[in-house]
């Protein structure tokens, strides 16, 4: 594998077929055979993250690599979640991590998405994202995101840009999050 040239292996990642290659080298190879592709990864993990074909890798490569392996790859998708959490794709990544990652990088999504929980809560891909936040076991964010919807004015004045309470329910997204 190590004869495939970089630039043919990225857009393997984003192709319809190319891709299942790639998960199933992932899957099904040992992650040392194939760590050396990460920094690749790496270079190019947003645009994975946000593609329909190159999010499935990367949460392949989630659910089989080292966490050591991955860091910068990780740290990067953190770093992003805010962005990638209302995306078609990217949500995906971001709720992969908040079900299957470890309670570090669970919490510092949490960090990166708790001061915008109320307005993602009103987004389809963004309520999904904070469904996830709610069913993970860090309390101490978990509590944080609660109290912020629990605090919430029961309801706002026409024309206020302030989600209250009633917005959220009535919401056909909101209301999954309450």
């Amino acid at each position: 594998m190590h004869s495939f040239d970089h630039q043919s292996l990225l857009a393997m990642m984003f192709s319809e077929e190319g891709n299942y290659i790639v998960q199933c080298f992932v899957l099904n190879l040992a992650p040392e055979l194939i760590a050396w592709f990460v920094p690749l990864v790496d270079q190019k993990v947003l645009q994975l993250c946000r593609d329909k074909r190159g999010c499935r890798v990367i949460q392949r490569m989630l659910e089989k690599f080292p966490r050591e392996v991955l860091r910068p790859v990780i740290d990067k998708i953190i770093s992003a979640a805010i962005e990638l959490t209302p995306q078609q794709y990217g949500n995906y990544v971001i709720t992969h991590i908040l079900q299957n990652g470890q309670n570090e990088e669970k919490t510092a999504i949490m960090q990166q998405l708790q001061d915008k929980i109320l307005s993602l809560s009103l987004i389809q891909l963004g309520s999904n994202v904070v469904e996830a936040c709610l069913k993970t076991e860090l309390s101490p964010y978990k509590e944080n995101i609660l109290d912020r919807i629990i605090n919430m004015p029961p309801a706002s004045p026409v024309g206020s840009p302030e989600i209250s309470f009633a917005n959220l329910l009535e919401n056909q997204f909101g209301n999954y999050v309450i």
